[in-house]
Order: structure tokens, then C-alpha cells, then sequence
């Protein structure tokens, strides 16, 4: 057998309202405190890992119009970012700098913004 074959019987797959509900009441958890960071990406890594051991039932269409009532996306006019408080460097490329770390690790991860539109509709995308 080899590292990539299955090692036992095929788990039944997750049906996208069960990915939207676990990643709305993750987050809400967040936003009101109830989750402390670390423990917030403690759960959201096995979230992944579950989904990608399980996978995710239906099309990409019907994961999307699961997750649509939760994702809200608005346009950020400032260039002033922060990171709990503490503005984001940038290096000499221009890109912005998210320092990152957990358990065992950390890293920098450098973002480049390819298009940054004027404006936008700051409801729902």
C-alpha cells in the first residue's frame, strides 16, 4: 500500500450547509471573545484537515451558495493596515508583510495586491 491509497474505509463526505455552519459559528465565536486566537486557529486547522480527509459533498456552485450568506466582503480604501493594533511593514517591493506563527513555527507572509479597485459595493460579494 502506498502513502497516498486510503488506509481505511472512505469517510462520508460533509455536505456544504455543515461547512457553513462550523465556519459561522467559528468565527462568531471569535468575534465575541468566547475563542481566544490560538485556539481559534487550533480549530480552523482541523476544520481543514477534516474537510480534506472527508472532502466537501456537491458541486462548487452548491458550496457556494452555502457559504454566500456569511461571506461579506468590503473594499478598504486606507492604506493604513494593521495587525492587532500594529501597522503592517512593507518591504521594497511594495508588498505588505503579515508576521504569522503557531505552535512550533513562525513566518512572515508577504502579499502583493495585483489590483486594488476605487471603489466598491461594501455589502456582500
Amino acid at each position: 500500500m502506498s502513502a497516498d491509497e486510503p488506509k481505511g474505509p472512505a469517510l462520508k463526505p460533509v455536505t456544504p450547509a455543515r461547512v457553513a455552519q462550523e465556519i459561522t459559528k467559528l468565527s462568531a465565536d471569535r468575534r465575541n471573545g468566547q475563542v481566544e486566537a490560538h485556539v481559534y486557529d487550533q480549530r480552523f486547522a482541523r476544520m481543514i484537515q477534516e474537510l480534506r480527509e472527508r472532502r466537501i459533498e456537491g458541486t462548487r456552485a452548491d458550496i457556494q451558495a452555502a457559504l454566500e450568506p456569511s461571506l461579506h466582503l468590503a473594499v478598504h480604501t486606507s492604506e493604513v493596515f494593521s495587525d492587532a493594533g500594529k501597522p503592517l511593514k512593507r518591504n521594497a517591493d511594495g508588498q505588505w508583510l503579515l508576521p504569522i506563527k503557531g505552535d512550533g513555527f513562525q513566518a512572515t507572509l508577504a502579499i502583493e495586491l495585483s489590483f486594488v479597485p476605487e471603489t466598491g459595493d461594501k455589502g456582500r460579494v
